[in-house]
């Protein structure tokens, strides 16, 4: 169960404790004694413990021991929004980041995924969010917890780049199961909310898992088939996923959905949805034979054929 690190931001403020890292203030996603914050929780639901209506799983990382509040399972997030298994039961965990950067993380057990020391792979200053310092520590002290590694998360991308916008705010989605598109079979397919944040201009990315541990993943932007400008042309708010492996969209004309503006798409191969216009909603669907827009580290894209289109139901 994930939390987000308590509001406001940069993780300082009112409701935000001190942590060991003094050249940030604030640091709920670095603590874990004084509350839940910033955290990914695993208990049980089907039993009780003490005074708990809950459980703490025996191999949780403080569980008995004292050192911090039994219900951590992993720690050093912002705001994790949407979070997904993939077959080989890896808990794939997208987190919003602060000015910069978005990150999708692979939560471990017993886990430090370093907010707000960093943010996604880059030094985070609260002083000057809009500056990663040069420096940061790779782990904390000895004396806090023996010195944990940072756990580095496996996708990130800039909000913008050459002054153009990528997105501000990424959603988690699911690894694509489905034999239907074989262009993204066991691909991480997820999106943002929008590129400038003020425009119904979501994007949806297909992520490739590195070879090399340790490398981010590589990312695709899926265009929509049959879409006059190959967007889907809505704020993206959610993924879902089918026991087939489908995967959904939730879109919305509007930011916050009100009345009948949200809607939800299915992805499916060129050639079985219907026309979307450009700006207009519609309870049907789209094809398109498409391109994806292969996205770089620095967010520069380059074109590759990858086919798929949104299905309205």
């Amino acid at each position: 169960m994930p939390t987000g690190d308590g509001g406001g931001a940069d993780d300082v403020g009112l409701g935000h404790v001190e942590d060991w890292y003094d050249r940030n203030a604030g640091g709920n996603g670095q603590d874990v004694t004084e509350n839940l914050m910033g955290s990914i929780l695993r208990i049980d639901v089907d039993g009780e413990q003490g005074d708990l209506p809950y459980a703490i799983p025996e191999d949780n990382p403080f569980a008995g021991d004292g050192a911090g509040l039994p219900e951590h399972f992993a720690w050093g997030f912002r705001n994790p929004w949407r979070a997904s298994f993939d077959p080989d039961g890896n808990f794939l965990v997208a987190s919003n980041g602060q000015n910069l950067f978005e990150q999708v993380d692979i939560a471990q057990l017993g886990g430090n995924h370093a907010w707000n020391v960093k943010e996604a792979t880059h030094c985070f200053s609260t002083e000057n969010p809009n500056q990663p310092p040069e420096q940061c520590p790779s782990r904390t002290p000895d004396d806090v917890r023996g010195g944990e590694e940072f756990v580095e998360p496996v996708i990130e991308y800039p909000h913008t780049f050459q002054g153009r916008g990528v997105g501000v705010s990424v959603i988690g989605g699911y690894t694509y199961t489905n034999d239907a598109i074989s262009d993204i079979g066991g691909k991480y397919v997820f999106g943002d909310y929008s590129r400038t944040g003020a425009d119904p201009a979501g994007r949806i990315f297909a992520a490739t898992r590195s070879d090399s541990e340790g490398e981010l993943w590589s990312l695709e932007e899926l265009q929509v088939a049959n879409s006059p400008n190959g967007k889907l042309n809505k704020f993206i708010l959610a993924f879902g996923q089918d026991n087939a492996g489908q995967l959904y969209v939730l879109g919305s004309d509007t930011g916050v959905i009100t009345g009948e503006t949200g809607e939800v798409f299915r992805i499916v191969p060129p050639g079985e949805g219907e026309r979307l216009t450009a700006g207009e909603a519609t309870t049907t669907s789209a094809t398109t034979t498409g391109q994806a827009e292969t996205t770089t580290e620095g967010g520069e894209t380059t074109t590759g054929q990858v086919e798929t289109t949104t299905d309205g139901s």
